[in-house]
């Protein structure tokens, strides 16, 4: 009896070490036997911890991953269909698709089947790791140990060892030409991608960064229509009357062409690329010429009239030369966050638009100076945008858009700007601007209150020269911010409270 005891007691204990247990299998596969583990699974990118808000879970042998903490990591967007249930992951040259609670999933377009589906649980996204990741490129391993999952992102191929290593660019620069006195045009042998324009002071030029690009002509020599060529290499003089003083061109270093415009007097600069991307062109206007810049005037009736029903104030004198840029997100075929009303599609670019406009109405009323970065459904480069607004020097920079998310529960309103240590510019501070638009938005919105968010990764607040924020009204991927945000009284309110706080940033950046 006392033997048959011991051997239930020694099965029991047995049990119970057994049951928590996690291993790998040959494939590096991860395997729980029944009973599943209470320990935490962490997750390695490239050495670096993943901070998730719910944890990953094993389901059927495969690990499940927030979506959103892993691909935040890796710089990818993620795109949530709440009508198909569908998370779409962009990350590179790469489209993974996955639909809630279904085994079938596609890479660019090809379907595939999949061992255990994505799910929500406790109202986030999860996603079986080993295939997502491996479908982008990276390798994925167990550590049973530590309980981790390690992904290394995709590597280069190496070649074999040079006694020095040679960088080819992959876009080659053909020509930098003047068409015309306010026109330079570059083009190139592949589709621009990546580059900067920005301002520099004393003395005034524009400067134009072509990145993982390279010159055809090692020689430097500047080629051109009209204009007469000096002896110095690179420099090229241009009328006495024109809106420049001279063009200068050089491989910077090894990935990047630079171009250098010296200005003559106060002048702005554009940057266009034709439809393929081959012809990158710098248009030039001095301050009499911008198209889409209000003008300073004085307050008609008219205008008085507007800022009375908006109870709104206007610009003093002395803050009207300093210039506010609009940017309504998106636009063209960059849709933005998509919501579904009663079945229908809502673009979020279509309501980013509308607010802006209203907001643009409002300003030009209270005299200020204004640059809208579109005011029609137009396609406009993430990087174009924040380049408009630095060689135009604009003192103020608001981006209006809304918000989204993979699952419906999410609401409310957020402002976000780059740092709350960032210096105040032109007595401008982008950290107050984005805590009293918050304030002003929530008391006029009504909705939740997310916060003002430093959010420093994003482009359009780390590429800015000025003060700026970003504005996320409500979340389309909510059934009631969405239906509310379809409202004319929506759109309004959040239009008084942009222009409101612009006024009074403007006012306050010239007091004593």
């Amino acid at each position: 009896m006392l033997r048959t005891l011991k051997m239930i007691m020694m099965i029991v204990l047995l049990c119970v070490i057994s049951a928590g247990i996690v291993f790998a299998d040959t494939e590096g596969n991860e395997s729980v036997t029944s009973g599943g583990s209470s320990d935490a699974i962490g997750i390695l990118l490239d050495g670096v911890p993943v901070v998730c808000d719910v944890p990953p879970v094993i389901e059927d042998g495969r690990t499940l991953i927030p979506v959103r903490a892993l691909f935040e990591a890796m710089d990818g967007t993620l795109q949530w269909n709440e009508l198909t249930r569908e998370v779409m992951i962009h990350i590179d040259e790469k489209v993974v698709v996955l639909t809630i609670d279904s085994k079938t999933a596609s890479v660019n377009g090809i379907e595939t089947t999949i061992d255990v589906p994505a799910k929500i649980i406790d109202g986030r996204t999860l996603i079986p790791v080993r295939f997502v990741t491996e479908s982008i490129g990276c390798s994925v391993e167990w550590d049973d140990v530590n309980r981790t999952v390690i992904i290394t992102s995709p590597q280069t191929t190496e070649t074999e060892p040079a006694v020095e290593e040679v960088v080819i660019p992959s876009i080659l620069v053909q020509s930098i030409s003047m068409t015309d006195g306010t026109t330079l045009e570059v083009k190139t042998a592949s589709p621009i991608k990546d580059y900067h324009l920005f301002y520099l002071s004393d003395p005034d030029r524009l400067v134009l960064d072509l990145y993982d690009a390279g010159l055809t002509n090692g020689d430097g020599k500047f080629t051109t229509i009209g204009g007469i060529l000096t002896e110095e290499e690179n420099t090229l003089i241009l009328d006495k009357d024109s809106l420049l003083e001279g063009v200068r061109y050089a491989q910077y270093d090894e990935n990047t062409v630079r171009i250098v415009i010296d200005l003559n007097g106060s002048s702005y600069g554009f940057f266009y690329k034709n439809e393929d991307k081959t012809i990158g062109r710098i248009s030039f206007s001095d301050d009499d010429m911008i198209d889409n810049t209000t003008a300073n005037s004085s307050l008609t009736s008219e205008a008085q009239a507007i800022l009375n029903q908006y109870g709104l104030t206007p610009v003093v004198e002395a803050a009207k030369d300093k210039l506010v840029v609009i940017d309504p997100g998106h636009g063209g075929a960059d849709t933005g966050s998509i919501g579904y009303l009663n079945g229908v599609a809502i673009n979020e670019k279509d309501i980013n638009l509308d607010i802006a406009l209203r907001v643009q109405t409002m300003l030009e009323a209270a005299g200020a100076n204004i640059y809208m970065i579109r005011t029609t459904d137009e396609t406009i480069a993430l990087y174009d945008r924040q380049d408009m607004a630095n060689s135009l020097r604009a003192s103020l920079y608001v981006s209006t858009h809304n918000n989204s998310y993979d699952t419906a529960t999410p609401h409310g309103t957020e402002t976000l700007y780059y740092s709350s240590s960032q210096p105040d510019m032109d007595g401008i501070s982008g950290y107050d601007l984005a805590q009293n638009l918050q304030a002003e938005l929530i008391q006029n919105l009504g909705l939740y209150d997310r916060g003002a968010k430093a959010s420093p990764k994003l482009a359009v607040l780390r590429r800015t020269n000025m003060p700026a924020v970003i504005v996320e009204g409500g979340f389309l991927s909510n059934p009631n911010d969405l239906q509310y945000m379809m409202t004319d009284e929506f759109r309004q309110l959040y239009a008084k409270s942009v222009a409101d706080c612009i006024i009074k940033t403007l006012n306050n950046s010239v007091s004593e």
